[in-house]
């Protein structure tokens, strides 16, 4: 899976396992990140909600507060990645 300038696919680990998987993808849409779970995700029987408020697991495109451009969890996630590699 490949990601670009627009999109970008969401990878987690779930309790237990010792490889991450596609929770969903996030796109750039009319100025916001966006997120929406895989359907594979939203099946998976240990799946888990990635933010029990802002992003519930459950079918749908869900769009961040109208102050932010993303949901804070997302975010924050980038950023960790970032500084782990420094």
């Amino acid at each position: 899976m490949t990601s670009n300038a627009s999109q970008a696919f969401v990878w987690i680990w779930l309790p237990q396992s010792t490889q991450p998987i596609v929770a969903g993808k996030i796109s750039w849409i009319a100025g916001k990140y966006h997120f929406v779970y895989g359907r594979s995700y939203l099946e998976h029987p240990d799946a888990i909600s990635l933010s029990p408020i802002e992003l519930p697991r459950q079918r749908g495109l869900w769009s961040p507060n109208r102050n932010t451009l993303a949901h804070g969890n997302l975010v924050t996630s980038k950023f960790e990645r970032a500084d782990s590699k420094k």
